[in-house]
């Protein structure tokens, strides 16, 4: 009896437990099942976590203010305000660059132009020069007459009377006659030449008081001369000489030495301008132009 009464105690716990569980089952929301959450170990110290949801924080070059404009650092605007200047200095150096080569260019031009103009002038005077000279080889070489009145100043490296005549006189006029070779289209002249001295004035002599007449210089030899810059300058060397007249023609002679005897001499350097010359220059363009009016050839 007690055994029966066990057993059926056992099978009504049973039955409870089993009607509970039901209910509760019932009673409960329905919720998906979730795993546990695993554990993970911490990341060593020398790694760091990757975290790739969240941006890299921008550096200050490029960061922006709040209207959106980037912000640069002290460095940076250093660097190119820097850019900016030798930019600058570059341009500047190759302006002034530019400017030189222009301005070389226009002093080539113009160096060109007064070439140009003195070859026309050299050219004209030469044509005017061959118009009354001889020119057997072009305009390289001309042959001309020499008629010359030289207006200049005379200088002696002799002593004496004649010296001291020469050397006190400022300003005098020679006559010159010759024949005159022009060469290196007339840059430069060789004369041979005879002339006379044109004054009035009487010579002393040391010891003497017998003034002798202008009429006494004289210049027994052939003169040199040689002429620069298309013969506008005259470079004479002369041999003057005082003789002692002769007593004839009404001309008083000192008794001191004998006629016609020579009484001090003088080697003379001659530096003057030659107006005949550029005269005859005249009158040679002049028939230049004449003849090619004529003619019709420039």
């Amino acid at each position: 009896m007690t055994r029966s009464h066990h057993l059926a105690g056992s099978v009504a716990g049973v039955l409870v437990t089993a009607w509970s569980l039901i209910a509760s089952a019932q009673s409960a929301p329905d919720a998906p099942n979730k795993e546990p959450p695993k554990q993970t170990s911490p990341p060593p110290n020398d790694q760091k976590t990757a975290t790739p949801d969240t941006p890299e924080a921008p550096s200050a070059t490029a960061k922006g203010d709040a209207a959106g404009t980037p912000v640069v650092s002290a460095s940076a605007q250093t660097t190119a305000n820097t850019d900016a200047a030798a930019a600058t200095a570059t341009k500047a150096t190759v302006d002034a660059e530019a400017a030189a080569a222009e301005a070389k260019q226009a002093a080539a031009a113009a160096n060109k132009a007064t070439a140009e103009t003195k070859a026309v002038q050299g050219g004209s005077l030469l044509d005017a020069r061959c118009a009354l000279a001889i020119c057997p080889w072009g305009k390289a070489v001309g042959i001309e007459p020499l008629v010359e009145l030289p207006i200049g100043k005379s200088f002696s490296a002799s002593n004496g009377a004649v010296a001291d005549y020469v050397n006190n006189h400022d300003i005098k006029i020679d006559l010159a006659a010759g024949v005159r070779v022009w060469m290196f289209e007339d840059l430069l002249s060789f004369a041979v030449y005879i002339s006379k001295p044109l004054t009035d004035r009487t010579v002393r002599i040391p010891g003497s008081a017998f003034e002798y007449p202008a009429t006494a210089l004289r210049r027994p030899y052939p003169g040199l001369a040689l002429g620069l810059l298309y013969d506008t300058l005259w470079l004479g060397l002369d041999h003057d000489e005082l003789r002692n007249p002769d007593g004839t023609s009404g001309i008083a002679r000192d008794p001191t030495y004998p006629p016609n005897a020579l009484v001090g001499s003088s080697w003379t350097i001659t530096v003057a301008i030659q107006p005949v010359t550029a005269f005859r220059n005249g009158i040679g363009a002049a028939k230049k132009a004449l003849g090619s009016s004529t003619t019709g050839n420039p």
